[in-house]
């Protein structure tokens, strides 16, 4: 599910293989098709809740520990879980824009590293050096 935001935040994955997006304090991931899992850490977890929840209406507490929390945050659009994302700071995905002119020389540095490799991978012609 959280593929879907790959575009514009970082998905990283954990040991199982699970999807999270790292965020300011924690990470948040898949808890179903319309709900995103949100794990923080914090000295005072309950006034960081009580912040977020302000922002963010939908959000309702899991579980609260010393340190930590868990929420739920429930949504119907795409526009809704990326605002939420932003608000509990998610690491965006950096965007990087080209001119065509070096794009170009880009590609052009491509062709000849690779056509380097190819030609030391078949080594010399006509038989041994």
């Amino acid at each position: 599910m959280l593929e879907q935001f790959r575009d514009d935040f970082i998905v990283r994955f954990d040991e199982l293989r699970d999807p999270k997006i790292p965020c300011r304090r924690g990470f948040v991931y898949a808890n179903s098709a319309t709900a995103l899992g949100v794990w923080l850490e914090a000295r005072r977890p309950e006034r960081v809740f009580n912040v977020l929840k302000t922002k963010l209406p939908g959000l309702q507490l899991a579980q609260l520990g010393d340190r930590e929390f868990i929420a739920l945050f429930q949504f119907s659009t795409r526009e809704e879980a990326i605002t939420a994302l932003k608000v509990l700071g998610a690491h965006r995905r950096k965007r990087l824009t080209l001119a065509p002119e070096e794009i170009e020389r880009r590609r052009e540095q491509a062709r000849r590293i690779n056509a380097q490799r190819k030609a030391k991978q078949s080594g010399p012609e006509g038989g041994v050096a």
